[in-house]
């Protein structure tokens, strides 16, 4: 994850070879992309190592993870959210997390991408 001219942008990369080139990260809420114009805080970062009984082809589910949890805030409306990302032998895996009153209705929306290299 990286933060150029105020923009939320990730890349993933497995082997020193990208897999999703630069693309935009992000999530609009109520008409705001809450991902421009954004101030980064606090990192939090953690390792998952669990396994668990699973039913199917294999009896034990595996998780085994590398995470962090980034603090944000968007600079004009003061909303305050946390971004979350996990990456794992096989995949990566990331949310949005932002918070809102008990009955407030909100209505999300994407604003990421997946820039996929050619071949």
């Amino acid at each position: 994850m990286r933060l150029g001219d105020g923009h939320l942008a990730y890349a993933v990369t497995l082997h020193g070879r990208p897999v999703i080139e630069a693309s935009p990260l992000g999530i609009v809420v109520d008409g705001v992309n809450l991902s421009h114009g954004v101030q980064v805080g606090a990192r939090e970062t953690y390792r998952v190592r669990e396994t668990y009984p699973w039913y199917g082809v294999h009896s034990l589910a595996v998780n085994h993870c590398q995470g962090a949890r980034v603090q944000l805030r968007h600079e004009s409306s003061g909303q305050a959210w946390t971004l979350e990302a996990r990456a794992y032998d096989d995949g990566i895996a990331f949310r949005f997390m932002v918070p809102g009153a008990k009955d407030q209705v909100r209505v999300p929306d994407e604003a990421t991408a997946f820039r996929l290299p050619s071949g």
